[in-house]
């Protein structure tokens, strides 16, 4: 496990580089999300997958939510109208509403659940968001940049083994996982502990499901 040491307001592009090539060679990365720490991967790689399922100790039956990094890339996996591409422009393009970050669930394409040898009829997606308070115009962040970088989703989920609290500084993180660990740890110092995203179920426009505020 190697551990990475980043200063977020300096972080240069040998950094971002090395990180990419974590992902894109499928292996398991702990990192800082736009919520909490989270642990990832590339999200269809099949043994990362299972490696991440093992770090958490959780089944295998259960999704896992992904990260993109825009809408063109979403509209590669999920099927999206044009009713719900307006509702999107809401919720994770809208400078003036000041939301937490937001996870919504689509159908994804059926062409695809054999192909990427996926199990289920849905996926969880955000799309990283970030707006500068000071002159309100979009903001490139750390994630934003690696999401570009990789051009694939990331898997993005709480970096905690299952039933313990997410980890908000990773001081100890050697000793918290014990035979299976991250293979990259990014470490940015402490995170404030923030609440996951919001999760919403846009599958049917017509009757739109908030599954968690």
């Amino acid at each position: 496990m190697k551990i990475l040491k980043i200063n977020l307001e300096k972080i240069t592009e040998e950094q971002i580089d090395l990180i990419t090539k974590y992902f894109q060679a499928g292996k398991i990365v702990a990192y800082p999300t736009d919520t909490v720490y989270g642990l990832g991967c590339l999200a269809f790689h099949k043994k990362a997958l299972q490696k991440i399922y093992q770090i958490k100790n959780i089944t295998a039956t259960k999704p896992l939510l992904v990260l993109m990094k825009d809408k063109e890339l979403l509209k590669q996996y999920c099927e999206i109208s044009s009713k719900q591409e307006n509702y999107l422009t809401k919720i994770w393009y809208n400078k003036d509403i000041k939301h937490k970050p937001t996870t919504i669930i689509f159908d994804i394409k059926k062409i695809l659940t054999k192909k990427l040898d996926y199990n289920y009829p849905s996926l969880a997606v955000r799309i990283v968001n970030n707006f500068n308070p000071k002159n309100n115009l979009p903001e490139i962040t750390f994630l934003s940049k690696i999401l570009v970088r990789v051009n694939k989703p990331i898997i993005s989920t709480s970096l905690n083994i299952t039933g313990k609290p997410t980890l908000d500084n990773l001081k100890n993180i050697e000793n918290y996982f014990s035979n299976i660990k991250p293979d990259l740890v990014i470490d940015t110092g402490n995170i404030d502990r923030k609440k996951a995203s919001k999760i919403i179920d846009l599958r049917d426009i017509e009757n739109i499901k908030i599954i968690r505020e």
